[in-house]
């Protein structure tokens, strides 16, 4: 299972009275005033619980991101350093983020939030430093849950985390990526079995195509979705640094200049053609622990995605992140060829 966070934010002691809730990142720091921060998730109550984890994704190194404590205190998102959480509302330390590394995409282990198989259904957070030397993080934090398959009415989601590289604390994984520039994908938007687009819970594959006709890409073409066809080398793409080309046509790169919504264009070295989550870009695979967003550098908040629940022939176009992930469409995978066709269970 996978849930957003409903409140992500930070506090100061500097600015004791300042709301950061407005801010794009999270800051937690030990010195020379402190910064802590404040999450909170919601989505129902779980049982036969067997595993929680938070995925943050790091904007800067730190030898240490921090210490995750539960409270008992709900979380605002007007919190501040005066109206912080005293220390006798927080639980015992719950998860640990070890080092980070600017790029890296970190899955800390907080299963210490588990009561006897279960985890409440609003679930508040504080992370506090361990550093003078402060990590800061985006604001697209996730909690990643694990169920047992084995106990009554519940089952394993594909959002299960997997085995992935170990970094300097046993309770910290990063995702690397894959470096390759030139060997084709397709794009497609990741899919949970929680989520509930259009009306439906089955299971969708909806990738990244140019155009309606033929074999080739066009100038001007529109950057659609539709049903995954590996067959189709209008759905192949490739990557030159922050920017994605057509395979069929490698001078035609993603651009976004007209109003947010993407066409191909002559590739160039404008700011409209680049995407900025090429540190965790990789064709991996289609679990979660590959998903990565793909952010606008030239408009900040913004991510790829199309209007609300995925359809087909829908375009993309570039929304305020929030808004892409309140509807479940902010993350993609990416998958070499041959290896999706349609909608297959």
């Amino acid at each position: 299972m996978v849930r957003n966070a409903e409140v992500a934010t930070y506090i100061s002691e500097s600015k004791p009275s300042k709301i950061f809730n407005s801010r794009d990142r999270l800051e937690v720091d030990g010195s020379p005033k402190e910064k802590h921060i404040y999450l909170q998730f919601k989505g129902g109550s779980f049982t036969n619980v067997i595993k929680v984890e938070l995925r943050l994704q790091c904007i800067n190194d730190s030898d240490h991101g921090g210490e995750v404590y539960g409270s008992l205190k709900a979380v605002n998102s007007d919190v501040t350093w005066e109206s912080r959480h005293p220390t006798n509302d927080l639980t015992e330390k719950v998860g640990n983020l070890g080092k980070v590394e600017k790029g890296e995409t970190i899955l800390a282990d907080i299963s210490g939030v588990i009561n006897d198989g279960r985890i409440e259904d609003v679930l508040n957070l504080v992370i506090l430093p361990l550093s003078n030397d402060g990590a800061d993080f985006t604001k697209d934090v996730k909690l990643i849950i694990t169920l047992n398959d084995d106990g009554p009415g519940t089952t394993t989601t594909s959002s299960t985390i997997t085995t992935a590289p170990e970094t300097t604390t046993s309770s910290t994984r990063a995702i690397k990526p894959n470096q390759s520039n030139t060997d084709p994908f397709q794009l497609m938007l990741y899919w949970d079995k929680s989520y509930n687009w259009q009306e439906t819970r089955d299971r969708r594959r909806w990738c990244v195509t140019c155009g309606k006709k033929g074999s080739k890409c066009d100038n001007g073409d529109q950057v659609q979705i539709v049903e995954c066809d590996d067959d189709s080398k209008r759905q192949w793409w490739v990557r030159d640094g922050k920017r994605f080309k057509s395979f069929t046509n490698k001078k035609l790169c993603w651009d976004y200049s007209d109003k947010l919504e993407f066409r191909l264009r002559k590739c160039s070295s404008s700011k409209n053609q680049e995407y900025d989550a090429v540190s965790v870009f990789n064709t991996e695979g289609t679990d979660f622990e590959y998903s990565f967003e793909l952010f606008l550098p030239n408009k900040p908040g913004n991510c790829v995605t199309q209007k609300h629940h995925p359809k087909k022939k829908e375009n993309l176009i570039g929304q305020p992140c929030d808004r892409a992930q309140k509807h479940d469409t902010s993350l993609w995978v990416g998958v070499a060829p041959p290896n999706l066709d349609g909608h297959r269970l």
